[in-house]
């Protein structure tokens, strides 16, 4: 019994149809995970801390997590609310806890709760970041951070 045309398929059609198939099955198996390690490497996910009624957020941006040499960070302040606090003044202090002292860092206010600054850390070890924050020309408080640098 012969098939109407309708009916008939071109040869390897069906064929082609299954390789396209488990190729873009296997290529986006293949984004993901390329992905995952792309942004696992990227940056941590932030520390945070409780400081009076605000949230302290603290993480690396641009740079992955932190490491020796020149550090982009980012602190993000909220309220109670989850709502973001821009009209404070953060500066950063911060060094090795073993070796006294430290470098005091300003931060710059970006806007939405954000305040961004470079910290510059010349060697592998535990260094401790502190975030000072004043609000209306009073200190508001500080929380302590601390990284391992490898």
């Amino acid at each position: 019994m012969r098939q109407s045309k309708e009916q008939q398929q071109p040869v390897g059609t069906l064929s082609r149809t299954k390789t396209t198939l488990i190729t873009l099955v296997g290529g986006g198996i293949l984004l993901l995970l390329i992905g995952s390690a792309f942004w696992s490497k990227l940056s941590p996910p932030p520390n945070r801390q409780r400081v009076g009624d605000l949230t302290v957020f603290l993480y690396t941006t641009l740079t992955g997590a932190p490491q020796v040499g020149e550090n982009q960070f980012e602190v993000k302040l909220t309220d109670l609310e989850n709502q973001p606090v821009s009209d404070a003044v953060v500066t950063l202090q911060y060094g090795m806890r073993q070796m006294g002292g430290g470098t005091r860092a300003p931060s710059r206010a970006a806007g939405l709760g954000l305040y961004q600054t470079t910290l510059y850390f010349p060697m592998a070890g535990t260094w401790d970041v502190e975030v000072r924050i004043q609000r209306a020309g009073k200190q508001v408080g500080s929380a302590l951070f601390t990284f391992t640098l490898p």
